[in-house]
């Protein structure tokens, strides 16, 4: 099988330093090369042009898009495109923007009417095992399609219909590293900024985040080994300056002092990264103090609050720590040379406690590195 993967960016604006690299796909193909083999040749993508001068020249059997916010539209275009030249392409979406409820995906798939497949939650067991089922010659969704993997969503004449939902497991130990195995190299050597994954979920349920609804809660854990390989690699692999941790919550685990000293490690022998984006944990932490001395002023701590209001924090299932502890380690940030900033998100409505929260954000965000204490 030939298999295209893209998370798509809109690069006729932007220079490659500027872009990200895509980790979320680099995931999806270590774990398939590992279990598919060598009979399935996997290409991803960032750039929209790329992808097309490929299909092309080689058209592929499958195309999986990441599917966020920012790209949907060029995905929603590039899928019709290719679903107009290649009707027989096999095409799969998947993404944290894609709300799972019954009503929005419906009308999600049906507006993105070029899809096969949409994946719910990580993508990696699910897509790899739909290439399975594929490659073996899968075609009929009909009956209980019980051969078909979990997390999966699709249209059947005209209804929607999904398989049952993975249990996730609190250690990843079967994902393979897309940087140790060379897959994202080509991007690194573009100078797109390197994307890290040290843990997946978060523990909190604040109605206005996914987050936590999409991990069921858990907080999932890559292994440590195989991260500080990782960031040692990059830094030996990347010119970038600037280093994106994905993490909801780093610093909710003993190990991320550890990590944190890695990063250190790196920029005192690479003189890089000069600065990392990263999301302590929510609820400021000794050990979220110690990262700070650790990195210094390569990170802005988040000090969010969200709403300051009471009736709105507990309508959201949020709480917040006091104005008082908030003052104190702001300014134990301060004293160490970090500049902190705050998550206020305008406007919160107060909410109705008898209407369900669809568990999605909508209201903006405003963030910036506003210090709220002198």
């Amino acid at each position: 099988m030939r298999i295209y993967l893209a998370d798509l960016a809109h690069t006729y604006s932007l220079p490659d330093s500027a872009l990200t690299g895509p980790l979320n796909i680099g995931y999806i193909k270590a774990y398939a090369v590992e279990h598919l083999g060598p009979q399935a040749d996997i290409r991803l993508f960032k750039h929209p042009e790329k992808l097309l001068a490929a299909v092309h020249d080689a058209p592929p059997d499958v195309v999986g898009l990441s599917n966020y916010g920012w790209n949907e539209q060029i995905n929603l275009h590039m899928g019709r495109y290719l679903r107009g030249k290649y009707p027989d392409l096999l095409m799969v979406a998947g993404g944290p923007n894609i709300d799972p409820d019954p009503e929005p995906i419906t009308a999600f798939i049906r507006h993105h009417d070029y899809l096969n497949f949409i994946i719910e939650g990580g993508g990696e067991e699910a897509f790899c095992e739909l290439m399975q089922w594929w490659r073996d010659g899968g075609r009929d969704t009909g009956g209980d399609a019980g051969e078909l993997p979990r997390n999966l969503h699709f249209l059947e004449e005209g209804s929607l219909r999904s398989t049952p939902a993975r249990k996730l497991e609190k250690i990843i130990t079967n994902i393979p590293s897309p940087y140790l195995n060379g897959y994202l190299d080509e991007f690194l050597e573009m100078g797109m900024i390197p994307m890290f994954e040290t843990n997946r979920g978060c523990p909190f349920h604040c109605t206005f985040c996914v987050w936590g609804v999409a991990s069921l809660d858990l907080v999932r854990r890559m292994d440590e080994d195989t991260v500080l390989r990782e960031i040692e690699y990059v830094s030996e692999k990347s010119m970038a300056t600037k280093w994106i941790f994905c993490d909801a919550n780093f610093g909710i685990l003993k190990r991320d002092v550890d990590l944190a000293r890695a990063i250190k490690q790196a920029n005192e022998k690479k003189g890089r990264p000069l600065s990392c984006q990263l999301w302590t944990a929510k609820n400021v932490t000794e050990r979220n103090l110690e990262i700070g001395e650790i990195l210094g002023d390569m990170i802005s701590p988040v000090m969010a609050v969200q709403s300051l209001a009471d009736e709105v924090l507990e309508h959201i299932k949020r709480s917040n720590i006091s104005t008082d502890t908030y003052v104190q380690f702001q300014q134990a940030f301060h004293r160490m040379g970090s500049r902190t900033y705050s998550d206020l998100i305008v406007p919160l409505p107060r909410g109705d406690p008898g209407i369900p929260s669809s568990g999605h954000a909508h209201a903006d965000r405003f963030r910036g590195g506003c210090d709220p204490v002198p």
